[in-house]
């Protein structure tokens, strides 16, 4: 089973104007032109998939807690709860072990930033779907509508303080039974970079 890499954001949720703030965002993520994912079929064909964004609320009091799950056809898919939100991406945890050098990493990096900006958040801590990690506890949290600030705090009982230089994880010693550290990205030098664009136009 694949041990898929997801985030949490400092993103809370005013459950008194869901449908309201659910037209909000998807308008949003629709202005942000996020490029549609893609899969080779048994042919080896590219073939490009085409789902725009959808959300659906799940306001059932009988299925707590509620919340505003957004879909399509993209790598990083939010779904909004009242104390936080959760990012699934379409990566492996791997992911930012193994390939935090690679190009396209920078570009997925800027788009996880630009998702969390416009939502208003401002850091995420990546987590992950597999039961074989105790990762997987924390985002089980987030989903259960712990606050973003709780689930911090209990990773740092356990792991200590998160790492923060991708340069720093090891992928060779990467055992997700056994994983040691839980990584947060705060973009500062993605913030930076967008202060210095905004000073060079003023």
């Amino acid at each position: 089973m694949s041990t898929l890499l997801h985030a949490i954001t400092n993103v809370t949720l005013d459950l008194k104007q869901l449908e309201k703030t659910a037209g909000i965002i998807l308008k949003q993520l629709k202005e942000l032109n996020f490029d549609k994912t893609s899969y080779r079929n048994a042919k080896g064909e590219t073939i490009k998939e085409n789902k725009d964004w959808t959300y659906e609320i799940e306001d059932d009091p009988d299925y707590p807690p509620l919340n505003i799950d957004f879909h399509g056809s993209f790598a990083i898919i939010p779904t909004l709860y009242e104390h936080s939100t959760v990012l699934f991406t379409i990566y492996k945890l791997s992911l930012i072990y193994e390939n935090y050098r690679l190009y396209w990493f920078e570009d997925f990096r800027e788009n996880l930033y630009k998702m969390v900006k416009m939502l208003g958040g401002t850091e995420v801590i990546f987590l992950a779907d597999n039961a074989g990690t105790p990762l997987c506890d924390f985002l089980d949290m987030a989903q259960e509508d712990c606050t973003y600030e709780t689930v911090k705090e209990r990773l740092i009982a356990k792991f200590g303080q998160p790492v923060t230089d991708y340069s720093q994880l090891d992928y060779e010693s990467l055992d997700y039974a056994e994983i040691k550290e839980f990584f947060l990205d705060d973009f500062k030098d993605l913030k930076k970079l967008q202060t210095y664009k905004v000073s060079k136009t003023l």
